[in-house]
């Protein structure tokens, strides 16, 4: 601050090429759909972002106004290890890997 007013001309300049370098990212327009979107549930949104080519701001923004509140990516993959867990529990003894488990504590007992 100088004489009690600050340096404006720099904060503007600055201001401006920060609004500039966003402009030269924008090399097109297109609106993302809910059904393109989805196609990338299943990577993490920073990944979903980058290959949509896309900001993770602009990423979010959109979801909330297609009514996606927060991306689905951790749930899915719960969801997928609780399906496989299930699977395994309901394996025949013979098949499931815990049976070389459960021979040797019948042998020890």
């Amino acid at each position: 601050m100088i004489n009690g007013h600050g340096d404006h001309k720099e904060d503007k300049k600055r201001k401006n090429n920060s609004c500039r370098r966003v402009a030269k990212g924008q090399n097109s327009t297109r609106i993302l759909t809910k059904e393109e979107i989805s196609k990338y549930f299943y990577m993490p949104i920073t990944q979903a972002a980058k290959e949509l080519n896309i900001g993770l701001t602009l990423l979010k923004k959109r979801c909330r106004e297609l009514g996606i509140p927060r991306w689905p990516h951790r749930k899915l993959k719960s969801i997928q290890a609780l399906i496989r867990n299930v699977k395994e529990l309901h394996q025949p003894l013979c098949c499931s890997p815990l049976s070389g488990l459960l021979l040797t504590f019948r042998t020890v007992g």
